[in-house]
């Protein structure tokens, strides 16, 4: 540079669009402190406990309401007008719910592994997997749940979230109608051979999304360590690259 050139100011980066990561049931957010460290780069993630995990207070009935009313408060407090809602397994759930009821706070939803069809096999099956006799049997399981979920007793969690599960037969936390009710761009994830989340119940939830985008990778994806963080981070950028900019999402 010469003695009088004039300083070329550098280009100030534009703010990186606010991105909420959501874990799945009886599960707690540091369990995707993974997904926000690779989605940290492009993002500004944050992650959150849903309502009565990760030591939060249980309530006496767990209901899809009340979780998305929790959620608005966390983002509230968190200052996410309108995120991005990056969601695993039965957080995928809730961030559907969500952006059906209130579609002013989600401007996108990325959902991994997401099973939303609870016909009486499904129930069963998810019930079977919380029963706490079970849970109780497998040392590595009993120990990480009374870790994740202190100072609260996991076994009431377990069966709270049992319960609710069972009230899904008659009152589903989402339907085909209100999913093709969606108007957010949308992108769903999963494993091609998950032993929770079936690649034709991930497919019936693409087609019901209206303009979502789909894709599937070798393997499972349940529990959440089974999903390669690297592809993950691939598939959103390329998703959010050719949606997110167009659909008039906001960065703030």
């Amino acid at each position: 540079m010469t003695e009088n050139a004039t300083p070329v100011p550098d280009t100030p980066k534009p703010p990186r669009r606010r991105m909420l990561i959501l874990h799945g049931v009886n599960g707690c957010r540091t369990e995707m402190q993974p997904w926000r460290e690779a989605l940290s780069d492009d993002f500004d993630p944050e992650v959150v406990n849903l309502c009565g995990h990760g030591g939060r207070e249980i309530p006496d009935a767990l209901t899809m309401p009340r979780y998305a009313a929790d959620l608005l408060g966390q983002m509230d407090a968190l200052g996410l007008e309108r995120p991005v809602i990056v969601a695993y397994s039965f957080g995928g759930v809730v961030a559907l719910y969500l952006a059906a009821h209130h579609p002013e706070r989600v401007a996108a939803v990325v959902t991994v592994a997401s099973q939303w069809q609870y016909d009486q096999e499904a129930i069963r099956h998810v019930t079977h997997l919380l029963q706490v006799s079970r849970l109780t049997g497998l040392a590595h399981r009993r120990e990480h749940l009374t870790k994740v979920h202190y100072p609260n007793d996991w076994r009431v969690l377990a069966q709270r979230l049992s319960a609710m599960y069972s009230s899904f037969e008659h009152e589903p936390p989402v339907t085909p109608e209100v999913l093709r009710g969606i108007a957010c761009p949308c992108l769903v994830l999963s494993g091609s051979s998950d032993p929770i989340t079936s690649a034709d119940e991930t497919v019936a939830l693409h087609r019901c999304l209206p303009g979502s985008e789909i894709a599937m990778y070798p393997g499972v994806a349940h529990p959440p360590d089974r999903v390669p963080v690297g592809g993950l981070k691939r598939a959103i950028l390329q998703w959010a690259g050719r949606h997110l900019a167009e659909a008039g999402v906001s960065r703030g």
